[in-house]
């Protein structure tokens, strides 16, 4: 298997090759006319050829064929280059020669269906936009590396269509939530990220340094909680903020030192019209994101539209108390002992 060394260096000989052409490997500008989501979604509407634009995720050469599949922002699409369609025929045989899985290109082409029925752009020429100079994974195998996953996230984003859609449902449900906080006359906020002391929360905090002011500083803890209730004070009734926080302790795949939270404060409402909102902001966010209010979560199945249960937060700590109480001294008890503290049997005094 060549070195990551070689690979590179055959991709700039291919470089220089296409260059060599009369192509630009790099040109500033792009020909494409449509996303390949609109492609797809409006296939049988295209009677003209379109340009599409994107990244090359698959080669398959098949004689005077080559078939490929560009993938942009939007959606996926295979593209077929045959060499008798090609306006130029040595255009065809660079791209053989030349063009690699990773590099980013134009297709020009008619909308069409294949044999098999699968949608594809049946293409008359190409360019190059961007010559890859370094290998993608295959995709088929993937990135399975978990550290390099975590390390390049930027590539697990590229092959991982999960990863991919997990992004783009996280922007949804931010626009979800400032939606319907922004209808209920909410009104967004931006306050200081580095504070001089720390507070809003049970935290540890990173700390920095105030060069210009020679004072050490400390990054926030919270999304605003302190300056949020001075904007209270100020005469507003309702405020959020949706920023990130730092918090300097224990990581984990769920619990990273830098997130996105978002917090509101509400003047002349009590703790009862916050439950309500929080339940109503819920139910907002699954229908905005998942077009469902019906989950299966860790084995149980949780439908955000039905009743709520209510608990006295005390009473509920003081039965968890029980619980664990019972756990530790009642449990490790045998026979008699545990007959009598579970009352099945009476003892006799």
């Amino acid at each position: 298997m060549p070195s990551i060394e070689q690979l590179i260096q055959e991709r700039k000989e291919k470089r220089d090759q296409i260059a060599s052409f009369g192509m630009d490997p790099y040109p500033v500008s792009s020909f494409r006319t449509h996303r390949i989501a609109d492609v797809l979604a409006s296939f049988s509407d295209f009677s003209d050829p379109v340009w599409v634009s994107g990244r090359i995720m698959a080669i398959r050469e098949h004689g005077g064929v080559t078939f490929f599949d560009i993938l942009d922002g939007s959606s996926k699409i295979q593209v077929v280059l045959k060499e008798d369609e090609v306006a130029d025929p040595d255009q065809y045989q660079l791209f053989v020669d030349a063009v690699d899985v990773g590099d980013f290109v134009d297709v020009h082409g008619n909308p069409t269906e294949t044999s098999t029925g699968e949608k594809s752009v049946a293409a008359n020429k190409w360019r190059m936009l961007a010559k890859a100079l370094r290998p993608i994974p295959s995709q088929w195998s993937g990135l399975e590396d978990t550290q390099k996953c975590l390390r390049k996230r930027y590539i697990d984003i590229l092959m991982n269509d999960e990863v991919r859609e997990m992004i783009q449902m996280r922007s949804r449900f931010w626009k979800a939530m400032r939606t319907f906080l922004e209808k209920r006359d909410f009104l967004e906020v931006q306050t200081p990220v580095l504070e001089t002391t720390p507070g809003g929360a049970d935290a540890r905090a990173f700390t920095s340094y105030h060069n210009a002011l020679d004072m050490e500083v400390y990054l926030r803890i919270s999304a605003g909680e302190l300056w949020q209730k001075k904007l209270l004070v100020g005469g507003f009734e309702k405020v959020f903020e949706i920023g990130r926080i730092f918090r300097n302790e224990g990581i984990s795949p769920e619990h990273a030192q830098d997130y996105m939270q978002m917090e509101f404060y509400w003047a002349y409402a009590d703790h009862e019209d916050g439950m309500e909102l929080v339940k109503e902001l819920y139910r907002h966010i699954a229908e905005s994101v998942f077009e469902t209010q019906e989950f299966t979560i860790r084995g149980h199945d949780v439908d955000l539209g039905d009743t709520w249960q209510r608990f006295d937060s005390l009473k509920r700590s003081l039965q968890r108390l029980m619980s664990t109480i019972y756990r530790m001294t009642v449990i490790p008890l045998h026979g008699r002992e545990l007959l009598i503290l579970s009352g099945s049997i009476v003892e006799n005094k």
